[in-house]
């Protein structure tokens, strides 16, 4: 996971343990600059973040004054996170020093499977 993925990722948590939900299945949004003050991050990074998982079932927005972001899913796994996020490095070259292509492509594919079975839920859990 790069630096772009992990402060995403830290992101979306902020957001899931700031915002409300309400019984009638309303939810309170998280103002963006919440989000940046809690991150120490400028609210420009945090849409810069944003950007690839807004509207994509993870992250909605409300504008206005009592506006911000919320997460959509609870069950999102970190890999639905961390795919929207461009990875640049992540099947690397023909060779990533003496290590072999194949041999990286299984690491991914291990990589994967774990972050596909963790929730945004499950996070939120552990932390408390």
């Amino acid at each position: 996971m790069n630096h772009k993925q992990q402060l995403t990722l830290d992101i979306v948590l902020t957001i899931a343990s700031k915002q409300t939900a309400f019984s009638n299945g309303d939810i309170t949004p998280v103002p963006k600059r919440e989000i940046a003050e809690a991150l120490k991050i400028s609210r420009d990074y945090v849409d810069c973040l944003l950007a690839p998982i807004i509207n994509k079932d993870i992250v909605a927005s409300r504008r206005g004054v009592s506006g911000g972001v919320f997460i959509e899913r609870m069950d999102v796994s970190v890999l639905d996170i961390i795919n929207h996020i461009p990875y640049s490095n992540k099947t690397g070259g023909a060779h990533c020093g003496s290590v072999s292509m194949e041999l990286v492509n299984t690491a991914i594919g291990m990589w994967d499977e774990m972050y596909a079975d963790i929730t945004i839920r499950d996070l939120l859990l552990e932390s408390e």
